[in-house]
């Protein structure tokens, strides 16, 4: 290719609006160099004959149906491809071009490129001199100068080396070295059209345009490829449906924020059992036999220190009946009942036991501490919710500060002894996603999705099938999911195969898991994904 190929390569995309006549029409391998031909005057070159041309082609060439031109409209010129340089040289000689028998137009031809020629762009040769005086003081080499021109009126100057791609070592004037660059031609704008490609002199319209004349382009919205509104209004059908979707998105979101909020806020205070006239809490009304009154616990709060030292103990009674005895009695049977647990109690906490009984006895503590009856076997009146209710938080009222230490290290005790073994026996070398999945296992605290299935709160819907296969949720258990389970059950045999399992049996799950081969295992849980299951 020639040197306005080069050239282009090198130029950015932004900048190459006019394509080379090249890229239009390639002559072929044996034409090596082109000579473009311009007008030296406002005339259009597609009015031109391609039979007028072709014979004054032949004519300077010396040649017969010469085959090889171009015309290029964007630039309003003739290309031309010639095999040698002295082609070249007799077509710079061509002065004009017939454009009918008996009128022709004068044009000025000169070397556009070459597969050979390079360009390059030297600075700092003396000014007024004539081209033939440049090519004699320029020297390089490794090229041969073809041509040479100056750039407008300064000391720079258009150099045609022909010679290899690479770029020459130097290049000299008069023995001086001077500095060069390769040559990227910019875009020509015309400034009587107002297109690109060719100057005012060549224009091919021969009367200036204004810029009132010219038609503008129409610039459409990007999104909804309409023209009835600006580019950047909000009055966008496109862009008012994204704004939209964008505010119920944020409306749905805000709402599930609040509803995930509200869940993990309690709906009641538990000191609003003590304060029945609250408007929170219409259903819990006082009792009309109630034979003691309870402070609330804004009035406790509002004396503070000051408030009057008045025994717990002992409530203030009022006018009673036949049916108020016997709630009195009631509630002293319920009292010594639990005079009787705290006895028990004192006497388990006094008794010696090392660190490592206390374990053990916690659940047999835990099964003798008798549970507090909402009535007597002998009691003929049973109490209501709201009088339970009010009970139990008169018990605590008056429970010491010890005696509330006792009830939480006794529910600690006893909830601790629920708790299985952690599973200390686990093999070395797992990860944690590893030592998690398969402690789960072990101690069977594996949160599946039948035990997700009886969740009834939550941001999420519970699960309804097993993700598996299509069982029901409330029966996709652990050993569903490690034994049973028909959607793995090609995984769950080729694993199970390292423990010599027969296909035709459930496999040993308790074998597998806390066996040695629980690596088999942990393979089948990866490669299954059931580890977001357990």
């Amino acid at each position: 290719m020639g040197i306005d190929d080069l050239s282009a390569s090198a130029t950015p995309a932004s900048k190459r609006e006019c394509p080379s006549p090249a890229a239009v029409a390639s002559p072929g391998t044996e034409s090596k160099y082109k000579v473009v031909v311009k007008p030296r005057e406002c005339f259009d070159v597609s009015k031109l004959s391609n039979r007028l041309l072709q014979s004054a082609f032949d004519t300077c060439l010396n040649t017969t149906a010469f085959q090889g031109f171009s015309i290029h409209h964007p630039t309003n010129s003739v290309s031309v491809w010639v095999r040698s340089l002295a082609d070249v040289d007799r077509l710079t000689h061509l002065q004009t071009l017939p454009v009918t028998a008996d009128c022709t137009v004068q044009v000025q031809a000169y070397l556009s490129s070459g597969s050979d020629l390079r360009r390059y762009v030297v600075s700092g040769v003396d000014p007024g001199e004539s081209p033939e005086g440049l090519i004699t003081a320029l020297t390089c080499s490794t090229h041969k100068i073809v041509t040479a021109r100056y750039m407008g009126r300064g000391r720079t100057c258009l150099v045609t080396l022909q010679g290899p791609r690479t770029p020459p070592s130097r290049i000299t004037y008069y023995g001086c070295i001077l500095k060069f660059h390769v040559y990227k031609p910019g875009v020509v704008h015309c400034y009587r059209c107002f297109r690109t490609g060719h100057m005012r002199d060549s224009c091919p319209q021969p009367a200036d345009t204004s810029m009132e004349s010219v038609e503008t382009r129409t610039y459409k919205c990007g999104l909804c490829q309409t023209d009835d509104h600006e580019i950047t209004s909000k009055d966008c059908p496109v862009k008012q449906k994204a704004l939209k979707a964008r505010r119920q998105r944020k409306r749905r979101q805000r709402s599930v924020t609040q509803e995930e909020r509200d869940a993990d806020i309690p709906t009641s205070n538990r000191f609003e059992l003590l304060s029945p006239s609250e408007e929170d809490t219409p259903a819990l009304v006082e009792p009309e036999n109630a034979c003691y009154e309870v402070p609330t616990y804004s009035d406790a709060v509002k004396r503070g220190k000051k408030r009057v030292q008045q025994p717990a103990n002992t409530p203030k009674l009022s006018v009673t009946g036949t049916d108020d005895l016997a709630k009195l009695d009631q509630q002293i049977q319920q009292l010594q009942m639990e005079v009787k647990r705290l006895a028990q109690r004192r006497t388990h906490l006094a008794r010696p036991a090392g660190p490592t009984a206390m374990r053990g006895t916690d659940v047999p503590y835990a099964a003798s501490v008798p549970e507090l009856s909402c009535a007597s076997a002998s009691a003929p009146v049973k109490m209501t919710p709201a009088e339970l209710l009010h009970f139990v938080a008169r018990q605590l009222q008056e429970l010491s500060k010890d005696s509330l230490l006792v009830h939480k290290e006794t529910l600690r005790r006893s909830t601790r002894a629920l708790i299985p073994p952690r599973g200390s026996d686990l093999p070395g070398g797992l990860t944690r996603r590893e030592e998690v999945a398969l402690r789960r296992i072990r101690v069977g605290a594996a949160l599946t999705p039948a035990i997700r299935a009886t969740w009834t709160s939550g941001a999420q819907p519970p699960p309804t099938t097993c993700p598996f296969c299509v069982a029901p949720a409330t029966e996709a258990t652990l050993d569903h999911l490690l034994g049973t389970c028909p959607g793995l059950h090609q995984a769950r045999t080729r694993h199970l195969r390292g423990l010599h399992h027969h296909p035709g049996r459930p496999p040993d799950l308790t074998r597998w898991t806390h066996g040695p081969l629980h690596r088999q295992l942990l393979a089948f849980i990866q490669e299954t994904k059931l580890f977001l299951f357990i």
